[in-house]
């Protein structure tokens, strides 16, 4: 679609220099749009600000000279330029007609957009606004307006930034489509309003001081620059840029920004979010703060339900305390996900997310995806040998080829379609040493996925990510999972009436045998999820009341001393969850 862009200039004596930046952006950024190319300028004075445009049906590169002429006479050091490179959606008029040019003017409000409004006409009807331009932006500029009407003339409403930033958000909760905008009102021309939904939308500030050398080479777009052109720079530069991409405003500032360059900062505003920008030298943060913005959801969706969670359960004791969080901790009414991917233990799976459902009062929901086990012919966990010992449980051993990718996005499908507002999981800290997948950074970058994935904007939820099994154990007792019917084993188990004829190693020393004899399957003791669990037990001082088929093997040697006891309370770590939910 189109590239928007701009700057806010809070001080540049050299104007041809501010110039040739502007340009340089403007071009970088036509591969964006080559319909047509416009710019503003706002410059604050007393009253109301003024407003000075240059609009062409020429891409960017064709009209160089014309911008530079437009730039060099209405720059000033104190300003803000709005601008635009378009692609012409097909129902919108061609550039060809001057009013369809962007960036849109009506009603004193100035807006610059990339993206599509498709039900502005309708929008247009219900409320009986007059078309000055055939584009779907010109609704923004009537709903803002309207809106920023209504609450200026509410009884002891001051109106300032955060009533334009209001007058935003109301607005575009009854547009639908994609957006990413700049906008001014001309009433208060030294505000900058910026906000996006899923179209991207960047801003970088750049500062220099030019009286002590100039920090990157001069470039001037179709020009040779005169040799005396650098030493006649003698001032300070201080502009906030904005644009649909970040390699634009590089380059327009003629230099890759790193985050370790103060000089040249450059930052992507948050998806759904948007941010007021003030021109005037006192401000403290140029950059300013973010705010949340949305806009209509055409697609027949449920409306997302705080109340209900859905928890992604593999039967587990870590996901199994998941649920119980989002149970019993935050009160949600939670369904239980679990999906058969052709993993060994699939049946023990299930009967254990039955039994957990049934004593934490839950929903169950099974989804069968066996096709991603068959993928990986090779995985532990679905056809080849499983792994034994310690080392299995601190590596990647048992790995099935982008098994939690899928069930995020599974769950994320399932969320969205059936009105969940959050994800839980039994992803946690121990886990994270070995398994990329369960890091916090995973999740992070998944939540950020699922901003642009889905329309309502599913969210996970890590309430144990900072938590070791020890800790997760004893959470599980307080909060009343039940741990003996839970399976963490990676293999379908062992019949108990074959383990009877082992060495069954603990049976009779801890535990009751008539309380185990109705469970069919007991697991395995060996690979690496038995001896996790099976140790922290131990070192949670709570003893197991499953029953395994073998002893543990491969003990390291510290493993055989009498282990630390925890230190944190029920309490703590109840408060730990809760601040990170």
């Amino acid at each position: 679609m189109c590239s928007i862009f701009g700057a806010v200039v809070y001080e540049a004596h050299d104007i041809p220099r501010l110039t040739e930046m502007i340009l340089r952006m403007a071009v970088s950024g036509e591969d964006r749009g080559r319909d047509g190319t416009g710019i503003a300028i706002v410059t604050p004075i007393p009253g109301k600000g003024r407003l000075d445009t240059f609009r062409s049906p020429l891409r960017a590169s064709e009209c160089v000279d014309q911008m530079r002429e437009f730039l060099q006479t209405y720059l000033s050091g104190r300003c803000t330029v709005v601008g635009n490179n378009r692609y012409q959606p097909l129902p919108q008029p061609d550039s060809i007609n001057e009013r369809a040019r962007q960036p849109i003017f009506v009603d004193d409000v100035l807006v610059t957009h990339n993206g599509t409004f498709p039900e502005d006409d309708r929008l247009m009807e219900k409320y009986e606004f007059r078309s000055h331009t055939g584009i779907d932006t010109e609704v923004l500029c009537h709903m803002f307006r309207r809106r920023y009407g209504e609450l200026a003339n509410q009884d002891n409403q001051l109106v300032n930034e955060y009533t334009a930033v209001e007058a935003i958000q109301d607005s575009l909760k009854e547009i639908a489509g994609g957006y990413a905008c700049g906008l001014v009102d001309l009433n208060q021309p030294h505000l900058l309003h910026l906000f996006r939904n899923f179209k991207p939308l960047w801003v970088g500030m750049y500062e220099a001081d030019l009286r002590s050398g100039l920090p990157d080479p001069v470039r001037v777009i179709g020009r040779d620059v005169p040799v005396d052109y650098v030493d006649a720079i003698s001032d300070h530069i201080r502009v906030l840029f904005f644009n649909s991409e970040k390699k634009n405003i590089e380059a327009g500032v003629g230099r890759r920004s790193h985050w370790l360059d103060k000089s040249f900062r450059v930052h992507q505003i948050s998806a759904y979010t948007g941010m007021t920008i003030s021109n005037d030298l006192e401000t403290p943060d140029p950059l300013g703060q973010e705010w949340p913005c949305q806009n209509k959801i055409m697609a027949h969706l449920p409306a997302k339900q705080t109340t209900r969670a859905l928890v992604i359960c593999s039967g587990g004791m870590d996901s199994s305390l998941a649920a119980a969080v989002a149970r019993k901790v935050e009160g949600h009414e939670v369904t239980l996900l679990h999906m058969d991917y052709g993993q060994k233990a699939k049946d023990r799976e299930r009967e254990a997310v039955l039994a957990v459902a049934k004593a934490l009062d839950c929903q169950t929901t099974f989804i069968d995806v066996s096709e991603i086990g068959k993928w990986h012919a090779d995985s532990p966990l679905t056809q080849g040998e499983v792994p034994q010992g310690v080392r299995s449980s601190e590596s990647t051993l048992c790995w099935t080829a982008a098994r939690n990718m899928v069930f995020l996005t599974l769950a994320a499908a399932y969320a969205e379609g059936q009105g969940f507002d959050l994800i839980y999981s039994g992803f946690n800290l121990e886990e994270s040493g070995s398994y990329p997948d369960n890091t916090l950074e995973f999740f992070n970058r998944f939540d950020a996925f699922a901003e642009f994935g889905t329309l309502t904007r599913v969210k996970s939820r890590l309430s144990i990510a900072r938590m070791m099994k020890t800790d997760i154990i004893r959470l599980a007792y307080h909060l009343g999972v039940p741990m003996g019917e839970t399976w963490s084993c990676d293999t379908a188990g062992i019949a108990w009436t074959q383990a009877i004829g082992e060495a069954w190693w603990n049976l009779g020393k801890n535990h009751d045998y008539d309380a185990h004899i109705h469970r069919p399957f007991v697991p395995c003791g060996t690979c690496g999820c038995c001896t996790t669990r099976i140790w922290a037990h131990k070192r949670a001082r709570v003893p197991d009341p499953q029953i395994y088929a073998k002893e543990l093997v491969d003990l390291p040697p510290w493993w055989r001393d009498p282990p630390k006891p925890p230190t944190t309370t029920i309490e703590e770590l109840i408060a730990e969850v809760q601040k990170h939910s």
